[in-house]
């Protein structure tokens, strides 16, 4: 064993024995406790004693209980025998992390060799810009729903809730928002500022992965388009786990791609299981790019007659892994659970050119309902096969078979099982449409040696990707009601409010995020049937405050007459709501 790979061993044993410890205490902790008594406490650790009835009916009902406890002695059981394994091999596995890490820091010393200084200028300059527009939007834009509803029901729970949460999808995230959220700044810009440093890192790795196939400055225009695209701003800004999804699927293709040229190693097998894995822990729906990588390198391996035995193994250790890292998933609602966030159908069953015009608009432009797109899709797809024929190189074959593949993927989902995912679930896409713009400049104006023409070009790209970005109805849909939120959270506060009866759904977990900002929680009380804070408005108890919903929901004469009689007193009121507060205050 070398004296480098000593202190690393003593890191492993020290963290597999702090994970044997943790094993060990649940298991004995879950045997010597009922199921009441752990209906409490997790109740109770997330401040929902109220949901009893529907956590032990649909989340965690008592048959379940008895699985868990025969499932913690049997996890329990085979991690002492992998320990042991372990053990006697940890020479071996602490040499492999050694020269896994002193490989990663050589691809990384030469891809920053090979920067020449007007390419290092033009790179910073453009991670500036993404950087300072980004800092900028973290300040414009007030937290969302899904911000607000992942901080209260995970993040100020702690990393222990948010890691066993059935109803949590974008782990990593959580894990990491945890973690800042120690930070002494405000919730706004912990939440948001792993996203952000993801954000950052995505652009870098997409800018070595072309670099490294095409010349600087494709690449430099090539990163002008993406690093300012609408789903990378978007998810460096919005505090859900997406880029950390589109960065480890840049880091899967980089391996997938470099596996299939003639010579292969141990560390790009490694490189490829920790992205696949990192990427299912970001989000359920990497198993679409997880099939798509492994339909490539299948159909590769076939063709070429390559060994393909490291690709299985790589892949079971995967799903032995992702499987353990949802085991809350399979305990509570079941492996349905996590099949139906990886292929939600679309509720409204959207005719195939509505649908895909809406996914190409997502990815692109962002401008909404009955916006044509589909077509410049198609178009691009049609304007990369001249270019198969052409080339002689086989890298570049596989780069656009990937492309081709993963950009028809949404039409083919649709077309053979009917499956119309949410359009936020195909923002990974947007790496391969960055890819087509080396791919199709490069090729087609091979004869242009103009640096003042490419740089025009990614300036006009960049300007473009910063204009439909800022109009994109994702980012601006909710923007002001995020604002009013605010000041509806300002004024309760103000007069001490500690419960409130709500018409609009919007606002509850917003409301609720500001209190827990205040050291406060506030009780809510909705008028959906359907919601698990559902209490009865006419005819029941008369509540502190009631905000009223006066754009989308259609009220009865008496719930109206009951209103006016029971809360007289407005204290906030815009287009949409109206804050009234009871005669009793």
């Amino acid at each position: 064993m070398s004296k480098n790979s000593h202190p690393i061993k003593i890191i492993v044993l020290t963290s597999l024995a702090l994970i044997t410890s943790i094993f060990a205490f649940g298991s004995i902790a879950l045997w010597m406790t009922d199921y009441d008594s752990l209906t409490n406490i997790v109740l109770k650790a997330v401040h929902k004693e109220g949901w009893r009835s529907y956590f032990q009916q649909q989340v965690f009902p008592p048959s379940r209980f008895k699985t868990l406890q025969y499932v913690a002695l049997l996890a329990s059981f085979s991690w002492a025998l992998f320990v042991c394994f372990f053990y006697k091999k940890s020479d071996y596995f602490a040499e492999v992390l050694v020269h896994f890490w002193q490989q990663s820091r050589t691809i990384l010393r030469q891809q920053i060799q090979q920067f020449e200084r007007q390419e290092t200028f033009f790179f910073l300059l453009l991670l500036l810009g993404f950087a300072l527009r980004g800092i900028f939007q973290m300040y414009r834009y007030e937290l969302q729903y899904d911000e607000a509803w992942t901080y209260n029901h995970f993040i100020s729970n702690g990393i222990l809730i948010s890691a066993i949460s059935p109803n949590n999808n974008h782990l990593l995230y959580s894990f990491l928002a945890c973690l800042f959220d120690y930070l002494p700044i405000s919730a706004k810009y912990s939440l948001r500022l792993p996203v952000y440093l993801g954000g950052l890192a995505t652009c870098m790795l997409f800018y070595g992965l072309v670099r490294s196939i095409w010349k600087w400055q494709w690449a430099l225009v090539a990163l002008a388009w993406f690093a300012f695209s609408p789903g990378i701003c978007f998810y460096s800004m919005y505090a859900r786990g997406y880029i950390f999804q589109i960065f480890f699927t840049l880091l899967a293709t980089w391996a997938s791609l470099k596996s299939t040229q003639k010579t292969t190693s141990n560390y790009l097998w490694l490189v490829w299981v920790l992205a696949n894995i990192l990427g299912f822990y970001s989000v359920p729906t990497y198993a679409y790019i997880w099939l798509l990588l492994n339909l490539f390198l299948c159909l590769h391996f076939i063709s070429k007659n390559i060994n393909w035995k490291p690709w299985i193994g790589s892949n079971l250790v995967i799903l032995l892994v992702t499987g353990l890292l949802y085991f809350p998933f399979f305990i509570t609602n079941g492996l349905n659970t996590l099949l139906a966030i990886a292929s939600t159908e679309a509720p409204q069953g959207e005719a195939f050119l509505a649908y895909q015009d809406k996914v190409s608009d997502w990815v692109l432009l962002g401008a909404g309902r009955l916006t044509s797109v589909y077509w410049f899709w198609c178009l691009l797809l049609l304007s990369i096969l001249p270019i198969w024929w052409a080339v002689k190189s086989n890298s570049i074959r596989r780069i656009i078979e990937l492309i081709l593949l993963f950009l028809l993927f949404p039409s083919i989902l649709n077309l053979s099982l009917g499956t119309q995912p949410p359009y936020r679930v195909w923002c990974f896409l947007t790496i391969f449409v960055a890819l087509t713009i080396p791919l199709i400049g490069s090729f087609y104006t091979s004869k242009i040696k103009s640096s003042a023409l490419l740089l025009f070009l990614a300036i006009a790209l960049s300007s473009f990707s910063i204009w439909r970005t800022e109009v994109h109805y994702a980012i601006r849909w909710s923007a002001e009601l995020d604002k009013k939120a605010q000041k509806i959270a300002a004024t309760l506060l103000e007069h001490n409010v500690s419960e409130v009866y709500l018409f609009s759904n919007y606002d509850k977990p917003l409301l609720e995020y500001y209190y827990l900002q205040d050291q406060q929680r506030l009780s809510v009380f909705m008028s959906a049937s359907d919601s698990k804070s559902y209490a009865p408005f006419i005819n029941a108890r008369i509540y502190q405050v009631v905000l009223w919903d006066k754009e989308d929901r259609v009220s009865s004469q008496e719930e109206q007459a009951w209103l006016e009689q029971h809360y007289p007193i407005i204290l906030y009121e815009d287009h949409r709501v109206v804050l009234r507060q009871s005669a009793q205050e």
